[in-house]
């Protein structure tokens, strides 16, 4: 708990990260309960059964709530729930139903001491002193559980769960046996130097040699036509009202100006010779402003863009207003009202809502929002007005596209495109699995790594030798190759690792053992390390077990399935 505790720390420093935190956990909750299957779906009240008994929804629940919130202790961030991340959760949640009840027939449990040493530790419920502050944790309760629909009681079973857990997989923790063999290999792997070279196998190598036919091109889009759906699309129609207009009819007063000037008067400021000269020290000069006369033109600017602005949406409001008048004579009226008025209309091409449409300058992605909101209804298909700096549009749906699968001569470029790309992938795979056995092949008649590579034209990188606690290690070894070399001998050539353009290949050139450390002073905390790594694995397949030997059976996966959302699988 300690740990996790610890890595949250540097979240709750940040307030603006502690609000997107909470609005995060907010809304994943608000999705959590509106994706839930009615009760009355699947049974009594059932999310599932373990040993034929119904396991209720506010237990599977509450379970997906402290699962959550582990993830976000433990990572100090919010998780963004995506799809495969909904699964996982979803997973986990059963998996911490079965644990504690299994927690519960072994005895373990956890005292309120230890519930309330546990919270006592957390370092963002101390004051400044380090020591807990109560009125830190009602304010905890009260801006964050309360958004959660949860309370210090909610967070303290929270707390009380998640330390049987703990006490639970330590136990398996201390079961856990570790060979020395295991403790020498991860000491040398820890402590030797290492002299490599490696190769980049990129696409230039196989590019020009490679040919797609009008076949092979077919033949990839016929192989998964679905893998170029053209998504749901919008055409829209924008009437436009330009805030420049607008401003030819704006009015400023000296007044006006006067009033500007004296409460932004910041920028008007002249430059201080005292500080640009010395900006570690205060100066005591007083400073100078750009007198009123000589900027008026400017604030005048100012003042009619933002009057003229507010003038181009109140025109767009009454224009949506007068839509609404007569919505009983249909979608007709937005180009009729918008030609009496004089207003531009401009029709957009087909847009998907991870586009922003082109013809409409400003555009960003909250337009798109706004236009996939627009229904045939008589009262939605217009929005209502999106301000921007230079335009206000008001939106009318002219035409909603539903996702469909493209004709192969619609897409055929794209289709050619893809299948050279998929054809030069195969292509230097197979290169690249050559390359890794001529290098086997030409280090084992002693040749060097430099003259095999040479038969391909490729010139090995010959960065630093080093060991893994080194500071400064080649980023294409810290991001690819540091895994596979670090299993290797002297003399030995890595398998062919994927890299973010192409494949490596590397050689390690000399492993040297080093000789003022001794594996004896690193033992425990080799020991621990590894024992901790084994049950973490053990333990995630333990609950997988235990489920299956309880008989499990997710009615929330049978829920969706009848309700024809997903497929469903076994386990």
């Amino acid at each position: 708990m300690a740990m996790l505790i610890t890595k949250f720390h540097k979240l709750i420093r940040n307030r603006l990260l502690w609000l997107g935190f909470l609005v995060v956990v907010v809304f994943s909750f608000v999705i959590w309960g509106t994706q839930m299957p009615d009760a009355g779906t699947v049974g009594p009240n059932a999310a599932g059964r373990l040993d034929g008994e119904n396991i209720s929804f506010e237990e599977y629940q509450q379970a997906r709530f402290n699962t959550y919130l582990s993830i976000v202790l433990m990572t100090g961030r919010p998780i963004s729930i995506t799809p495969e991340v909904e699964e996982e959760l979803h997973n986990l949640a059963w998996q911490r139903i079965i644990t504690l009840r299994e927690a519960a027939d072994l005895g373990i449990t956890s005292s309120d001491d230890e519930v309330i040493t546990s919270i006592r530790s957390f370092e963002f419920l101390r004051d400044d002193s380090g020591q807990f502050s109560q009125q830190a944790y009602d304010q905890f309760a009260q801006n964050f559980l309360t958004q959660l629909r949860a309370g210090k009681r909610d967070f303290e079973e929270h707390v009380r769960q998640e330390i049987i857990v703990q006490k639970f997989r330590s136990m398996l923790e201390r079961l856990q046996l570790v060979s020395p063999t295991e403790i020498t290999r991860t000491f040398d792997t820890l402590t030797d130097r290492f002299t490599v070279e490696y190769v980049a196998i990129e696409p230039s190598l196989v590019e020009q040699d490679v040919q797609v036919s009008e076949e092979d091109i077919r033949a990839y889009f016929d192989n998964d036509p679905a893998a170029f759906t053209v998504p749901e699309q919008m055409v829209v129609k924008a009437a436009i009202f330009p805030v420049a207009e607008f401003a030819e009819n704006v009015e400023v007063s000296d007044e006006e100006i006067e009033e500007y000037y004296d409460f932004n008067l910041d920028q008007f400021a002249l430059p201080n010779e005292d500080e640009a000269q010395d900006t570690n020290t205060f100066s005591l000069t007083p400073t100078e402003y750009r007198p009123l006369e000589e900027v008026r033109e400017e604030i005048v600017a100012v003042i009619k863009e933002r009057q003229a602005a507010v003038l181009a949406t109140e025109s767009a409001n009454a224009f949506v207003q007068e839509l609404s008048f007569q919505r009983k004579d249909g979608r007709g009226v937005f180009d009729s009202l918008a030609a009496t008025l004089n207003v531009e209309i401009v029709l957009t091409s087909p847009f998907s809502s991870r586009q922003v449409p082109v013809e409409l300058a400003e555009a960003d992605i909250e337009l798109t929002r706004q236009a996939f909101n627009l229904t045939d209804d008589d009262d939605y298909y217009y929005s209502d007005p999106i301000t921007y700096t230079n335009n206000v549009y008001v939106l009318g749906l002219v035409e909603r596209q539903t996702e469909r699968i493209p004709a192969f001569e619609e897409v055929r470029d794209a289709a050619a495109a893809q299948a050279r790309e998929f054809a030069i992938f195969n292509a230097l795979t197979e290169k690249a699995e050559e390359i890794r056995g001529s290098a086997v092949a030409g280090l084992g008649a002693g040749l060097s790594f430099d003259e095999v590579m040479a038969e391909y034209s490729l010139i090995p990188v010959k960065p630093e030798a080093f060991t893994i606690n080194s500071e400064d290690i080649d980023p294409v070894i810290a991001s690819s190759l540091v895994r596979p070399l670090l299993v290797l001998n002297a003399g030995e050539v890595s398998e062919v690792v994927t890299g973010d353009r192409g494949f490596y290949v590397g050689y390690v050139k000399e492993r040297e053992v080093n000789q003022e450390l001794s594996a004896t002073a690193m033992r425990p905390q080799i020991v621990g390390t590894l024992r901790r790594q084994s049950a973490q694995v053990a333990f995630s397949e333990l609950q997988k077990h235990l489920l299956k030997q309880h008989g499990f059976e997710d009615l929330t996966r049978r829920a969706r399935v009848n309700d024809g959302s997903v497929e469903e699988t076994d386990g």
